[in-house]
């Protein structure tokens, strides 16, 4: 696009050239993008991998402490409800609570234990310790020798429980000490 009788330098092919220049370099910026965008599902893909895996173990591990507190089937699952944004729910026998009303007092006081002790069973290697109050004095009977299996197991890591629980009829503290590893 020269202009015939001008010696000037062409205005239009210098802004054609100019044009040309940014094209390449547009493209080589989206080849680019492309490049750092499969790069970043890939760790995205890696990411959901290792939460998924970290997820599994911390429910096998709330299981093994749940499933004796109650004595059914127990996991955690790690989802979102109602828009809301990701949580651990329990899992009793098969039924998600997405309600703590949808637990009984005893079941909350389970869960909420086998929470904590995940907790602590997932993130330190060393022994830790757990201070708890019983609950004993309204624990049904039955439950009684499950929370104190719970404690024992939470013990064999080993790990370090604190206990209080008050002066009653309960026979909680008996099933706790009539284990003979325990050092008092």
């Amino acid at each position: 696009f020269k202009r015939a009788n001008s010696s000037e330098p062409d205005k239009l092919q210098t802004l054609d050239d100019e044009y040309n220049k940014y094209a390449r370099e547009k493209e080589e910026f989206q080849k680019k993008s492309e490049e750092f965008d499969a790069k970043a599902k890939e760790l995205t893909s890696k990411i959901q991998e290792e939460i998924l895996l970290n997820v599994t173990r911390f429910s096998e591990i709330f299981a093994s402490f749940a499933e004796r507190f109650l004595g059914v089937k127990c996991a955690l699952e790690y989802a979102s409800y109602d828009d809301r944004p990701k949580r651990f729910y329990p899992i009793i026998d098969g039924k998600v609570r997405k309600q703590e009303e949808s637990l009984s007092e005893s079941q909350r006081f389970f869960i909420d234990h086998s929470f904590r002790m995940s907790i602590l069973s997932f993130f330190y290697k060393t022994p830790s310790f757990y201070i708890v109050e019983t609950p004993d004095s309204s624990l049904d009977l039955s439950y009684e020798q499950n929370a104190a299996s719970v404690f024992l197991h939470f013990l064999k890591n080993p790990n370090i429980i604190i206990v209080t629980s008050n002066l009653n009829n309960s026979s909680f503290i008996s099933h706790l000490t009539s284990n003979q590893n325990i050092k008092f």
